[in-house]
């Protein structure tokens, strides 16, 4: 049996749901990556935007086949938009701390990850400043920010030996 021959057999309303329900999921997968961005921010990364649009493009793709309307295309166009907007507007201190984050680089000093750290939360900004406490045990460890429970677990570490950047991480909440 063919593609053709199953659309033709299968009932137009079980058709309009199937598609319904594929689009739903894809619309349920861009709720997903705007909460999943505002605690870890794996939309910067072109692998996890690839993958997504994939999928959401697949999802459409299936939605249009079984129901013959253009309309489900709007999911992977949907997503891109969320992705601009994501790319672009920071929602969260998530954000600005991973890309500081990635500015660090081993062998330098601790003024200049201090410094780092300062021009990505200035006082006047958006985010919460954090408390950056003094090194301790070779670690520069703080919390995003203390005040907010969903970014009060959220530990960005950088590892000094004798004075100098070894290594760093971001620990989502």
């Amino acid at each position: 049996m063919n593609y053709e021959s199953l659309k033709a057999n299968a009932p137009s309303g079980l058709r309009t749901a199937a598609a319904a329900a594929l689009t739903t999921v894809g619309f349920l997968i861009a709720y997903y990556v705007f909460v999943i961005d505002q605690w870890d921010g794996p939309v910067a990364k072109p692998a996890y935007q690839a993958v997504v649009l994939a999928l959401g493009a697949l999802l459409a793709t299936g939605a249009y086949l079984l129901s013959g309307r253009h309309l489900h295309f709007v999911l992977p166009l949907a997503l891109g938009l969320e992705f601009l907007l994501l790319s672009v507007v920071d929602f969260s201190p998530v954000k600005p701390a991973k890309r500081a984050l990635s500015l660090v680089a081993p062998g330098m000093a601790e003024p200049e990850v201090r410094a780092i750290f300062a021009a990505a939360f200035p006082k006047s900004g958006r985010f919460h400043t954090p408390d950056i406490p003094p090194i301790r045990n070779g670690l520069l460890s703080f919390t995003l920010d203390p005040h907010d429970g969903r970014y009060d677990a959220a530990i960005v570490q950088v590892t000094l030996r004798d004075g100098r950047v070894v290594g760093s991480r971001f620990l989502a909440d």
